[in-house]
């Protein structure tokens, strides 16, 4: 079921300086997304499929390596994506918070701070929630992948299993159900992490919500000049084109 975007134009914030070409943030992880990421995937299914229909006998033993190496490819491109988007989030954020005269242990807990943290502190510094934005959901996800791959086994795969067990198509458990100390709770046992299974599609929904998270930014942006030219105007009617076209 697909939904209609945000009413972005509810919100709006004090321009800075730090909001200025942030818009290319999303330029380069398209790039990222159609220069490294698409191309790797697809010159390794290319080998895969050309395997797949060898008679050779070393044809199957090599196509273990292969998917084993599709595995790790794929979570190490998830990482990457979660750590280019942190990584400017964290930048963009520490920049706000110098115009803002915030204190130098504020600016310095940027770069330390938790996802929970850092969502408190988007509010505070530009005052709307990101759990606004309609990228927030696949952002979400990304971070706790991005953990569960820099981590492995740990709170992140599991809170992970238990928003996407799918994830995990080829593991069952021998005893579906194993209870905590507490009588309250009933959890699924957590399958490890390194039978994660992620896909190409997977991939592309997460680089698309940190593209549409700046773009969207620069909507807000663009939306918070006071004195709009009548190019600016045509500028945020091509944004509300584009971004009536998202499949959400």
């Amino acid at each position: 079921m697909t939904k209609p975007p945000i009413d972005i134009d509810r919100f709006t914030w004090d321009n800075l300086q730090s909001d200025i070409y942030l818009g290319l943030h999303a330029n380069s992880m398209r790039l990222y997304l159609d220069g490294v990421v698409t191309p790797a995937l697809n010159a390794i299914d290319s080998r895969h499929d050309e395997l797949s229909r060898s008679d050779e006998p070393v044809a199957a033993f090599e196509l273990g390596d292969v998917e084993a190496l599709r595995e790790s490819t794929m979570e190490a491109f998830a990482l990457s994506i979660q750590s280019q988007w942190e990584r400017q989030l964290r930048e963009f954020l520490k920049g706000c918070a110098r115009e803002l005269k915030r204190s130098d242990a504020y600016v310095a807990s940027l770069a330390t701070d938790n996802w929970t943290k850092l969502l408190k502190r988007f509010q505070d510094l530009r005052g709307v929630p990101l759990q606004a934005f309609d990228s927030f959901p696949a952002l979400d996800l990304l971070q706790l992948l991005g953990n569960a791959c820099r981590h492995g086994d740990g709170d992140s795969a599991r809170k992970l299993y238990e928003r996407l067990p799918g994830l995990w198509p080829n593991w069952s458990p021998a005893n579906p159900v194993s209870w905590s100390e507490s009588p309250l709770s009933c959890l699924p046992i957590q399958p490890p992490f390194s039978q994660v299974s992620l896909s190409r599609l997977l991939l592309i929904r997460l680089a698309e919500a940190v593209i549409w998270f700046w773009e969207d930014h620069n909507y807000i942006y663009t939306n918070s000049i006071k004195r709009k030219h009548y190019s600016v105007e045509g500028a945020l009617a091509k944004m509300r084109d584009e971004r009536a076209k998202r499949r959400l």
